[in-house]
C-alpha cells in the first residue's frame, strides 16, 4: 500500500474506500504537498492540465478524503410525474385496440370525461432544436422543455431506441427512398419493435406482452 505523506498518521486510507479516480487524485495532492506546492511540476509530472488539477485542488481536506470523489450530477430540482396513474393504466388499455396515433387517444379519453394534454415536448439542446423549432413551439404555446446538457439519460427512452434504429434497421437499408417509403419502412419497424421484438429491460418480453400483462 502506497504511503502518503500529507496524510494525518492516524488515518487509514483504506477507510474512504476510495475509488481509482479519487486515489490517482490523492497522489496528485500527496505529491503538490510534498514538493513545495508547485502546481506546474505536478501537472508536468503526472501530464495532467492546469484546469484539471486546479479543479481539485480546493476541494481536497487530507481530513476527509471523499472530497476527491466526483460530485453527483443529479439535478437538485427534477420533474415529477404529473399524470394519474389510473389515466396512464387507461392509456395502456387504448393503446393495446391498435389506436396508436395520441390524438386519437386523447379523442378516446374525452370521450370518457378524461381531459389531457398531448402538447408538451422536450428535446436536447441540439442546434436544430434552439432557434426556429423553439420559436415554432412558443408561438403554438407548447411547453418546449430541454434535457440538461451532457445528459443522455434524461431522455434515455428516446436515445436507445434512436440507438436501436440505427443498429437494426438504418444500417440495413439502401440509400433511403421518398418520403412515402420511408414512411412505409417505419411503420413496419414500429410493428417488428411493438410486438415482435424481445426487449432485455422488460425481461425478454415484447412490449406487447409487457402492457398485456402490467393490465392484467
Amino acid at each position: 500500500m502506497r504511503a502518503y505523506k500529507i496524510l494525518p498518521v492516524e488515518m487509514k486510507v483504506k477507510d474512504f474506500n476510495l475509488s481509482k479516480d479519487a486515489l490517482k487524485r490523492l497522489y496528485w495532492m500527496d505529491w503538490y504537498f510534498s514538493h513545495g506546492k508547485n502546481a506546474e511540476a505536478t501537472c508536468r509530472h503526472f501530464s495532467i492540465s492546469k484546469s484539471v488539477f486546479y479543479r481539485w485542488l480546493p476541494r481536497f481536506s487530507k481530513f476527509n478524503l471523499a472530497t476527491l470523489e466526483e460530485r453527483s450530477k443529479r439535478p437538485i430540482h427534477l420533474r415529477g410525474m404529473t399524470t394519474n396513474p389510473a389515466i396512464l393504466k387507461r392509456i395502456y388499455q387504448v393503446r393495446l385496440n391498435d389506436m396508436t396515433s395520441k390524438y386519437k387517444i386523447k379523442e378516446q379519453l374525452k370521450r370518457e370525461g378524461i381531459n389531457i394534454s398531448t402538447k408538451v415536448i422536450q428535446t436536447d439542446n441540439g442546434s436544430e432544436y434552439l432557434l426556429y423549432f423553439h420559436d415554432l413551439t412558443q408561438k403554438l404555446n407548447i411547453p418546449h422543455y430541454f434535457s440538461y446538457p451532457h445528459s443522455p439519460k434524461m431522455n434515455s427512452r428516446v436515445e436507445r431506441l434512436i440507438q436501436t434504429i440505427e443498429y437494426e434497421f438504418f444500417h440495413y437499408q439502401d440509400p433511403l427512398p421518398e418520403i412515402d417509403n420511408i414512411q412505409r419502412l417505419c411503420g413496419q419497424f414500429n410493428l417488428k419493435y411493438n410486438q415482435l421484438r424481445f426487449h432485455q429491460a422488460i425481461s425478454y418480453k415484447t412490449p406487447q406482452e409487457y402492457v398485456t400483462t402490467l393490465l392484467s
